[in-house]
Formats: C-alpha cells, sequence, structure tokens
C-alpha cells in the first residue's frame, strides 16, 4: 500500500463541482471527533484538530501534517471551494482507479484497500477525503499560476542576454582498426581502400581522449594518418564538426521561460500563502 501513499500524481482537467457526499461526510466525521478532540487552532471558523495533524497524509507519502501545513492546506481548500475548483465524488473515485492501475494493483477490492489503508491508519473515506482535498488544491494552484504566474518577452530576453550560453566544440568520428602489414615503414597506408570505419558517434573537445587530441586540428572530411596503438594502428575520419558557438535565442526560449516559471511559482506560492493568510481570520488554542 506504499504504492498508493507515494504515487500520487498531478490531476487535471476535473468538473469544478464538489459532491454533497464527500463533503457531507466530512463534516460528519468532523463533528463526531471535535466532541472529545483536541482543537489546536481555528481558521475563518474551521477547527484544525489534533488528530487531523495525528492522521498519516497519502498525498505526503504517508507523513504528518505540522499544525502549519494544515493551517496552511485548509486555506487553500477554502479558497478553492469559493473558487468552485473542488471535485465530485464521482471523479475522485476514477481517480483512485487510476491510481490503481497506475501502480498495478486494478484488482485490489474496495474492502482489500480498505484492510491496507487500515494497517497505515487511515480509513478508505478518509483517504478519499485526502483525494478530493489534494485534487481541490492542485486545481487552486494551477488556476492562479496560470492567471498570475507570466514571464514576458523581455524577461526572456534580458536573461538570455545576461546569462549566455555555449555550445561546445565538437567532432563525428569514425574509426578504423588496422593491422600492421597494412601501414609501410614509413607509416603510410598500403591500401586506402576498403576500411572497416567503427562510428563513435559526437565527441566534444573537452572529452576527447590524450591520444584523439590532434583530431581538433582535422577539418571536415579528414582522414588522420595512423597512430601506432599496441600491436595494431588507427585511423580515424572526421565525418563532421561543429565549432564552439553562442546559443542562439530560439535555441534557448523553452528552457529560459520554464526556469523563469519555476522561479516566479516558487516566490509566487510564498506570496500567495501570505496573501491568503493575512486576509484570514487564524486564531491558535495551545
Amino acid at each position: 500500500m506504499k504504492k498508493i501513499f507515494i504515487a500520487l500524481f498531478f490531476l487535471v482537467n476535473l468538473s469544478p463541482l464538489f459532491s454533497n457526499e464527500i463533503e457531507s461526510k466530512q463534516d460528519n466525521e468532523k463533528s463526531k471527533k471535535e466532541v472529545v478532540d483536541e482543537i489546536k487552532a481555528r481558521v475563518n471558523g474551521v477547527n484544525i484538530t489534533k488528530s487531523l495533524l495525528e492522521k498519516p497524509q497519502a498525498v505526503m507519502g504517508g507523513k504528518m501534517l505540522t499544525l502549519e501545513d494544515a493551517i496552511t492546506n485548509e486555506l487553500l481548500f477554502q479558497k478553492a471551494k469559493d473558487r468552485k475548483l473542488l471535485a465530485t465524488a464521482a471523479e475522485v473515485d476514477k481517480q483512485i482507479t487510476n491510481l490503481k492501475i497506475h501502480n498495478g494493483i486494478a484488482n485490489l477490492t474496495d474492502e482489500e484497500m480498505e484492510e491496507e489503508l487500515k494497517t497505515e491508519g487511515l480509513t478508505f473515506q478518509e483517504y478519499k477525503n485526502q483525494m478530493a482535498r489534494f485534487i481541490a488544491i492542485e486545481r487552486l494552484k494551477g488556476a492562479e499560476y496560470s492567471e498570475r504566474v507570466v514571464v514576458t518577452e523581455q524577461e526572456i530576453k534580458n536573461y538570455y542576454k545576461d546569462n549566455p550560453s555555449w555550445l561546445d566544440e565538437k567532432y563525428l568520428l569514425n574509426i578504423c582498426e588496422l593491422e600492421e602489414k597494412d601501414v609501410d615503414e614509413k607509416g603510410n597506408i598500403v591500401k586506402k581502400d576498403d576500411f572497416k570505419w567503427d562510428n563513435l558517434g559526437w565527441i566534444k573537445k573537452d572529452d576527447l581522449s590524450s591520444d584523439l587530441l590532434f583530431v581538433s586540428s582535422m577539418k571536415k572530411g579528414q582522414v588522420s594518418n595512423p597512430v601506432k596503438m599496441g600491436n595494431s594502428y588507427q585511423v580515424v575520419k572526421v565525418v563532421d564538426r561543429s565549432e564552439r558557438r553562442l546559443k542562439s535565442l530560439e535555441e534557448r526560449r523553452n528552457e529560459i521561460q520554464n526556469l523563469l516559471q519555476e522561479e516566479k511559482r516558487a516566490k509566487f506560492a510564498q506570496d500567495f500563502e501570505k496573501e491568503l493568510r493575512s486576509d484570514a481570520s487564524i486564531v491558535y488554542l495551545t
């Protein structure tokens, strides 16, 4: 069952509705537990309880939530609910089915899954509730990112200018092994046809072995003189070569855009959490 805990994947394209069935079950479970549960904090009127912090989280690989994590997740979930980005019970069931297939446990019945989850400290319904919250929060993040995390063309150009990247000089090499009888006393090839070439592929200049450094001075199509290697000789042919050059903006556009997006997403995640917290009523009770 560790597979179920660890292998949750990013979920997209789900209908922005939340089933009354899941919501009512969550509320019923909360109301029953909170009678005897210790309340650690209250987030916009919603209790964060001790039992929640002691419950393993499937979407975190079975780890426990810290109090601050729980508060952040509750704020994100509430925002997702406000934006109608929550999942239906049918959608949660579909994702669990896909998860089973993905991890090779498609034949596991709900009853068997319930028993397995119990060994990790969860009920099947708690697992579904966690999945539903996970979907909602990921949807919210995706929606907020797409609306507010934008990389401009000027930012791409500025990064390209300030962070040049070079393509290394490299060579497409073929090599042929010759016997001593194929080379005369002066080191010339006796027979120049019927070479059996082995393709070494592209090799960067910095990756050349010491006995091949001479190829850097050879031209495209040029064949070297025989080089003594133990009891045999080698002949090298430069099939093609590529000189060191600055990568163009178009070659790096996607790389730079992705890098800047990740930087902005990381910053936005922190700013978004601060924004949610500044607008929320958070009361610590312990």
